[in-house]
């Protein structure tokens, strides 16, 4: 299950180093992933989605701290999506 996770956050990396490396280092907006970074409709395909909500869970599971890849700010955001992934 973890493995839709890691391919995201894979995917991301990739879609943001190829407009800026030094973009890594900073810190994103949600909206920024779901919208120009990774969005649904360029990705679904690729990372094997057969719906939007399947996209939405795999996007809230990463937010949410599934495998560490990602961590929020404020905290009580990342807990608030666990809570809602869980």
């Amino acid at each position: 299950m973890n493995g839709d996770v890691e391919r995201f956050f894979r995917h991301l990396v990739r879609a943001i180093a190829s407009e800026d490396a030094e973009r890594l280092k900073r810190p994103l907006q949600v909206a920024e992933i779901y919208q120009s970074l990774v969005p649904y409709r360029r990705v679904k395909h690729e990372l094997g989605f057969d719906s939007n909500q399947d996209y939405e869970a795999v996007l809230l599971r990463l937010l949410a701290g599934e495998g560490g890849f990602v961590s929020l700010d404020p905290p009580e955001a990342q807990k608030a999506l666990a809570d809602e992934a869980g």
